[in-house]
């Protein structure tokens, strides 16, 4: 025969093996990350800014720090810019923050594609790279095309 301490041991046992199933311990679900712009800003006579605005969304129930955010920049298919920017920002449990990206382009790099830039009468960008979460990390892309008028 089981004693009283026995019988509230297993009873407590039991309980929490019956709570645990119901909820996934240590889960993690990924970040979703949407560009929500680009826009092109001329700074100087010898740069401009591509300001890119990412909303990074949270579905966990923990917040999520990121440690991060890598970016490479190709205009007309070639690669211009390749950097990283350490930003110290934490996105709320369940919530969304935006992130700023500023990418600095100096105009000298983009002289050897000046060439097609004017055949084309467009410049075609590409903007890709990935968000740092330290437990996770989100790749982000964003196309598009500035017309030469």
């Amino acid at each position: 025969m089981w004693n009283i301490n026995t019988m509230i041991s297993l009873i407590s046992i039991f309980s929490i093996l019956l709570l645990m199933s119901g909820c996934k311990v240590g889960e993690i679900k990924n970040p979703e990350v949407e560009i929500i712009r680009s826009t092109f800003n001329p700074v100087s006579l010898k740069h401009g800014r591509l300001d890119t605005q990412l909303r990074v969304t949270n579905p966990n129930v923990f917040k999520l720090p990121i440690k991060a955010v890598s970016y490479r920049l190709f205009l007309n298919d070639r690669e211009f810019i390749v950097g990283t920017t350490k930003q110290t920002l934490k996105i709320p449990a369940g919530g969304n923050q935006l992130v700023e990206l500023p990418v600095d382009i100096e105009y000298e790099k983009l002289i050897g594609g000046l060439g097609s830039i004017f055949l084309n009468k467009a410049i075609r960008f590409q903007l890709k790279g990935v968000i740092d979460f330290g437990l996770v990390s989100v790749p982000y892309r964003k196309t598009g095309e500035f017309k030469i008028q």
